[in-house]
C-alpha cells in the first residue's frame, strides 16, 4: 500500500521494511500491477506536480494521473485548435505514420538490417529475429514492458511541456497522444534486446516476475538520457508541425 508520510511517500508491503520516498526526489511514479493507494498519497503527488502512471503487470498503460496546469499553456491552445478541424484525423495520421517510418528506418540502419516491407508488423518480426533469435516470447514481453515505461516517460514529457490531461486522450475518437508517442519511440528498444537476452543465463527470468521487471527497468534507466533526447526531438517536431496548421 502507498501512503503519505509527511513530505514523502511510504510504501508498505508484507514481509519487507517500509520504503520511504521523499517527494523532492521524485520526477514521476510508475505503478506496475495491483497496488493499493491511499487517496491522500495520490493527491499529494499531484499537488507536487509529480505524474503517477499505472501499468498492468506486463507493462500496458492503464491510467495517467496528471496535475492540472496552473495556467493555460500555448501547447493546449494549439492542440485545441487542431482537434477542432474537420480534417484533423487525416492530417494527424499522415504525421504519425511519417514519424514512425523515420524511427523504423533509423533503427534498421543502426542494426544493419534491410527490410523489403516497412509495414510495422513485418518489421517487428524481422527485428525480433535479428536481435533476439530463439528468445521470441521473452523478447516480446521485454518490448511490451519497456513500452509501458516509455509511455510513463512520454506522459511526463507532455505534462512538462504544458499539456493538460483532457487534451491528451480521447478528446476525439481514437486520439491518444501518449500512446502514439510511445509507439513511435519504442522502436529504439529493439536496439536494447541483445543487452537483455545476451546477459547472464538467469537474467531472462519468467516474464511478469519481479526479477524480470527489475532487470528490464535497469536497462531502461541506463538508456534514460538517450530516451529523453529522442522524446524531446519528437515533441519538438510535433509542436513545430502543429504550428504550421494555421
Amino acid at each position: 500500500m502507498v501512503l503519505r508520510d509527511g513530505p514523502a511517500l511510504r510504501v508498505v508491503s508484507e514481509g519487507r521494511a517500509d520504503g520511504m520516498y521523499p517527494f523532492r526526489l521524485l520526477a514521476r511514479v510508475i505503478v506496475c500491477g495491483p497496488v493499493e493507494w491511499d487517496a491522500g498519497a495520490l493527491l499529494a503527488c499531484l499537488d507536487q506536480g509529480i505524474p503517477v502512471i499505472f501499468l498492468t503487470a506486463d507493462g500496458h498503460p492503464r491510467a495517467y494521473c496528471l496535475a492540472a496546469q496552473p495556467r493555460r499553456q500555448p501547447l493546449n491552445d494549439r492542440l485545441e485548435e487542431f482537434l477542432g478541424r474537420p480534417d484533423w484525423h487525416a492530417l494527424y495520421e499522415n504525421w504519425r505514420r511519417a514519424a514512425e517510418r523515420r524511427e523504423i528506418l533509423g533503427v534498421l540502419k543502426r542494426m544493419g538490417v534491410r527490410a523489403p516491407d516497412l509495414r510495422p508488423d513485418r518489421v517487428t518480426t524481422l527485428l525480433l529475429d535479428k536481435a533476439a533469435a530463439g528468445a521470441g516470447e521473452v523478447a516480446r514481453a521485454a518490448i511490451r514492458y519497456w513500452a509501458g515505461l516509455l509511455a510513463a516517460t512520454v506522459a511526463t514529457k507532455l505534462f512538462e511541456a504544458g499539456a493538460e490531461a483532457p487534451l491528451l486522450i480521447e478528446r476525439r475518437p481514437g486520439w491518444n497522444l501518449p500512446a502514439d508517442f510511445a509507439r513511435i519511440g519504442a522502436w529504439a528498444h529493439y536496439l536494447w534486446l541483445p543487452e537483455f537476452v545476451g546477459g547472464p543465463p538467469d537474467a531472462c527470468t519468467e516474464p511478469g516476475s519481479a526479477a524480470f521487471r527489475r532487470r528490464l527497468t535497469e536497462i531502461f534507466e541506463r538508456h534514460r538520457q538517450e530516451t529523453d533526447r529522442r522524446l524531446s526531438l519528437l515533441l519538438n517536431r510535433f509542436v513545430y508541425w502543429l504550428g504550421g496548421m494555421r
